[in-house]
């Protein structure tokens, strides 16, 4: 919707004088109609028409004449600029509780800061007697680093499983749950120790490490424990149904295969809810990507004979995509279906 990506620098750099003409060309008014009815921006239609305070009808007739109020222009591009100082103030919040090094006469030490129901700062010593700046560092930023790899790695999966390469794939598996378990030794080692037990050296299931390494998910942890079995990364529940995979596209492709078997006529009826630029589900995987026929070819997949679903897409990708899902199925999105990732 948007005709080049909104970044932190860009936005910090903006004049206040600068800011309707940044709006006025920041927003390609034909991509955004169609996402809005892709449920790829932060809103459908109907709930921008809600957030701007406009009918349904005048939004259409902007779209159909080509043309949008430059007040409305800057209500959607000063949203998705909050949601952009959003996400900066969480990763600014994330960073401050980092460790941190700190230098004393017998060398350095390791310690974390929090704030006391006064507010004050209290710091608590992870590690001390350290003789060397360097190793300091070393052990600071040690699970930081591993967690960053695990994103790298989560990013070169979807990558890796849009082109079928199995070999690589199971090695990639192989080696997330190193990776996994090794920043739960770092993070929590009473945790790591516990679930390991005896054996701890062998791999653990991804899922707890999920919920574990992050402190929360507690819906995929019931979840889990309920039905008694281990789950990939990404999972969800339909009803009764759980489906978990490792990738996003994985997931996708097991949900929309679930759809057809309990509807024959799902597939092409989701088919028509996509837009002129990018579809969801596709008897020609041409359609899938608007005008990048590379990733038809590589990031596209069979979902049954015939149609198609494209797996070269985000973790908000994917949650819209589900979105759609359900208005097509008639379920309920967070209830009928469940997102536990």
């Amino acid at each position: 919707m948007l005709s080049y990506d909104l970044d932190i620098n860009t936005l910090l750099d903006l004049d206040v004088a600068e800011v309707p003409e940044f709006c006025n060309s920041a927003l390609d008014l034909e991509v955004f109609a169609e996402e809005l009815d892709f449920y790829m921006s932060p809103f459908n239609r109907r709930q921008f028409c809600e957030f701007s305070g406009i009918a349904n009808s005048t939004l259409s007739g902007w779209f159909k004449e080509q043309r949008m109020p430059m007040v409305a222009k800057e209500v959607y591009v000063l949203l998705r600029a909050f949601l952009v100082l959003r996400k900066e103030i969480h990763r600014l919040k994330e960073e401050f509780q980092d460790p941190k090094i700190v230098e004393t006469d017998a060398g350095f030490q390791i310690c974390v800061f929090k704030p006391n129901e006064d507010g004050i700062m209290i710091g608590s010593v992870l590690a001390s007697g350290i003789k060397s700046l360097s190793a300091a560092r070393r052990i600071a930023g040690s699970t930081q680093s591993l967690r960053l790899l695990n994103e790298a790695l989560d990013f070169v999966a979807e990558e890796i499983e849009s082109r079928g390469d199995d070999v690589s794939t199971d090695y990639l598996e192989d080696l997330k749950k190193r990776v996994h378990s090794q920043v739960l030794f770092s993070a929590n080692y009473e945790q790591w120790q516990k679930l390991y037990g005896e054996n701890r050296w062998s791999y653990m299931d991804l899922s707890f490490l999920d919920g574990l390494i992050t402190d929360g998910n507690e819906k995929k942890e019931e979840l889990i424990n309920a039905k008694g079995s281990q789950t990939g990364k990404y999972t969800i529940q339909i009803e009764e149904s759980v489906i978990s995979e490792n990738t996003l596209g994985g997931l996708l492709v097991s949900c929309l295969k679930e759809m057809h078997k309990k509807d024959p006529e799902f597939l092409p009826k989701l088919s028509r809810k996509g837009g002129r630029i990018r579809r969801i589900v596709a008897q020609d995987p041409s359609l899938l990507f608007h005008n990048r026929p590379d990733l038809s070819k590589s990031s596209s997949k069979e979902i049954v004979d015939g149609w198609w679903v494209g797996t070269n897409i985000s973790n908000d990708n994917t949650k819209s995509i589900l979105r759609q899902v359900c208005d097509v199925a008639g379920l309920s999105y967070g209830d009928d279906m469940k997102i536990l990732f």
